[in-house]
This record gives structure tokens, C-alpha cells and sequence, in this order.
């Protein structure tokens, strides 16, 4: 079940990560860099998130570097695209004790020439990162070259990212560095903060809930970087600081831009499968969720199914008793529409939460059951994949339960 989630998770980042163009728009950054803050851990998930991204052509690079003062961890992620390459360099957040002990170093210290102090246990990780041989050898190749390079991380590896672009730009790399952190804390004091306001792009990315964003401003801390406000959706009952509110809410951001300039609208042909609209089981998910599931269910079938013909209606809200005394009647008007485009076989998804009980313990789960059957109404195969909601959210959820019913 973990590695259908990985799949299921990095599927849209590559997806959005290939690309022919550098361009990007500020929904898909954000979403593509929450992916990579992701992957930046060193957990078992975190290994096969990278193998996937491999899979889909992207060139991975394991980065440590040990000392005393700190281990510092990150990922470079790096794929050629017709309009240049792009260079992703996602720091790791705490995972261990001395990860820890680098959050709980606050004494202000001396940062350079800037006149100002900085965290010490930050500073200490972005010196000992950038002392990384592989490291050195990115920037000068990127000096060479005039590349772009992405900074990003989460918690602790968004304020390494800050500070690592802080020691960058004193190399003179400003233009071509843009850092996008995720619920990193403040790294530094007044002083630093106005020496270096507006010389770096810094997209500071917090949900709002999030205590980390304050946790150090009684000891003289100020952030550095422009605030971008998340706002969790009142389905989301995770910890504010967790990974997976944040991309929840950059999933969210995605859907409603590329909504909004209507790349959602539309149907595609010629397949010989016909897509019936997505049944969802009434009362299973927030109604405000029912659109977004929606849209992630038909946007991982289009990327990935081949052959397939999308019914334009995009969803409906059954009862369950009403889907499963005969899904034949349910589906009578998908059967005739096929028929009229050409298909010879008809795919129906129903998709709800089920409460199912393990280790004594009551678990919320996604279920997505699917059924392809011919024009009239024989099944020719049955899936039912699920997915718990303890470390997810129903929309990643979704996702996963998709990803392991394949086609």
C-alpha cells in the first residue's frame, strides 16, 4: 500500500515536471516543489517517491554531508526540456535527533558582513551543505551555464534553503535562484532581514494554523521573503505543520487555476473505453471535496489510460443502495452513449469512505471500486482498491486508491 501511494503521489509531479517549456505557472511550482520537499526525506516512502521520479526521466542526486555541527541532507533533481534544464535542490527537514538539535540551536549569531545574526543551528546546516564537493561543483556549473536553480524544503529544510540562498547571493547568484519553503520558521533578526529584503526570491509558504511560523519570534526573529498564505480546507483535520496539508492545499491551488482557465473543461475521444461520470457514494466526503476528487479521478485517467472517452458529465452523487442493487440500470444512459461514439466497453467507478476496524482500532478508508463491462452491461473486470485517511488526506487519498486500480 505505501508504494501505490508514492505512485500515486509522484504521478502528478512528473507529470507536471515534463513539460517542454521552463514556464511554469505559480500553482504548478508550487506543486511541483511541494513533491520535491517530499522527496527529500531519507524514509522508505521518500526512496521509492525517487525511484518513480527516475522512471519518468528525471535525473536524481543523493546529497549528504557529515560534521560535527550538522548532517546535512538534499536532493538534486535535474531534467532537460526543450526550453533549458531544471534544477531542483530540495533540503531535507528534521528526521533525527541531530536534526533536532540543530531546530532547538536559537542562539542569534554573527551572519557575515551583513551586520545582522542568524540561527545558528540553520546557518550551521546551509555552511555544512554548501562545503559539499557535489554542491560546489553545481554552482560553478550553474555560474557557467546562467541556469535557474529552485531551492526548496519543508520546516527545517526550508530555512536551510533560506539561508543557503542568503550565502549564495553574497556570491552574487541572486538572479538566478527562487526558493520556495514550506511552514519554514524565521532564520534570522531585523538586521539581516533588511539587508536582504528584496535582493532574493523568496515565496515563504505557510497554512495558516501552522505554529511553526511564529515558534521563534520572542527571541528577535523576523521572516525573510514574501508570505504566501495556504488555507486549509475544513475537510483537512491533519496537523498544520504535516507535509500533507501543504499539498493538499497546493493540489487545491492547481485544480482551481487550471480550472479557472478552463483546461478542465472538455472531453477526449477515439478510445474504445467509455468513462462514465464518477459515482460518489452521498455523504462520504465533505461536498466542497466532491468537486476536486472529481477532477483528480478524470486527470489521473487521462495522463495515464490510453484509448478512453470521457462522458462529459464529470460526476454524479448516488446512494450506495441505489449503485448496488443494479449498477446496469444506473449506467443505461453511459451504455447508449458509448455506442454512440464507437466504444465497445464502458468504465464505472464508484468512490466513498468506509469505516473498516484494525488492530481494535476504527479506520476511515477510501474505496474505489471499478468495473469495465461491455455495451451491455457483462462485466469483464472488477477492482476495488482503498486507502486509509490516518496520514492523508481525502484528496490524496483519492489519488492512491486510483493509482492502484489500474487500467
Amino acid at each position: 500500500m505505501r508504494r501505490k501511494f508514492l505512485l500515486a503521489m509522484t504521478f502528478l509531479v512528473t507529470v507536471l515536471l515534463c513539460r517542454s517549456t521552463l514556464a511554469m505557472s505559480l500553482e504548478e511550482r508550487n506543486l511541483i516543489c511541494s513533491f520535491a520537499s517530499m522527496a527529500a526525506y531519507s524514509s522508505d516512502t521518500s526512496k521509492l517517491i525517487r525511484e518513480e521520479l527516475t522512471a519518468r526521466g528525471w535525473t536524481l542526486e543523493e546529497i549528504t554531508a557529515y560534521a560535527t555541527k550538522a548532517d546535512a541532507k538534499a536532493l538534486l533533481l535535474r531534467r532537460s526540456t526543450d526550453g533549458g534544464r531544471i534544477n531542483i535542490l530540495a533540503i531535507c527537514g528534521t528526521e533525527d535527533q541531530k536534526d533536532a538539535e540543530i531546530d532547538l540551536r536559537v542562539k542569534l549569531v554573527p551572519f557575515d558582513v551583513t551586520g545582522g545574526s542568524v540561527h545558528q543551528g540553520f546557518s550551521d546546516y546551509a555552511e555544512v551543505l554548501l562545503s559539499n564537493e557535489r554542491i560546489i561543483a553545481l554552482l560553478n556549473e550553474l555560474e557557467t551555464t546562467g541556469e535557474k536553480l529552485y531551492l526548496t524544503g519543508h520546516s527545517l529544510g526550508g530555512a536551510a534553503a533560506i539561508m543557503t540562498a542568503a550565502r549564495l547571493t553574497e556570491r552574487g547568484l541572486s538572479d538566478r535562484l527562487e526558493v520556495i519553503t514550506f511552514g519554514a520558521p524565521a532564520v534570522g533578526d531585523r538586521y539581516f532581514v533588511e539587508h536582504f529584503n528584496g535582493r532574493i526570491k523568496i515565496d515563504r509558504i505557510t497554512v495558516s494554523g501552522d505554529p511553526i511560523k511564529k515558534s521563534l519570534r520572542a527571541l528577535g526573529y523576523m521572516h525573510l521573503g514574501e508570505a504566501v498564505k495556504f488555507k486549509p480546507a475544513k475537510s483537512v483535520d491533519h496537523f498544520r505543520h504535516k507535509m500533507a496539508v501543504y499539498l493538499d492545499c497546493a493540489l487545491r491551488n492547481y485544480y482551481d487555476a487550471r480550472a479557472a482557465a478552463g483546461l478542465l473543461d472538455g472531453t477526449s475521444g477515439g478510445g474504445k473505453i467509455y468513462v462514465a461520470p464518477l459515482r460518489i457514494v452521498a455523504g462520504s466526503f465533505d461536498r466542497s471535496d466532491e468537486q476536486y476528487i472529481a477532477w483528480i479521478v478524470r486527470d489521473v485517467l487521462r495522463a495515464r489510460g490510453k484509448g478512453l472517452t470521457f462522458d462529459p458529465t464529470l460526476m454524479a452523487v448516488i446512494e450506495r443502495a441505489h449503485y448496488e442493487d443494479d449498477f446496469t440500470d444506473v449506467a443505461q444512459a453511459e451504455f447508449k452513449l458509448a455506442r454512440a461514439a464507437g466504444c465497445d466497453r464502458v468504465l464505472i467507478q464508484l468512490i466513498g469512505i468506509r469505516t473498516e476496524r484494525e488492530a481494535r482500532r476504527e479506520i476511515e478508508k477510501v474505496t474505489l471500486e471499478r468495473i469495465v463491462c461491455d455495451l451491455q452491461g457483462f462485466p469483464l473486470s472488477m477492482q476495488t482498491s482503498s486507502m486509509s485517511t490516518k496520514d492523508v488526506t481525502a484528496l490524496e487519498a483519492v489519488m492512491i486508491a486510483q493509482w492502484r486500480s489500474p487500467l
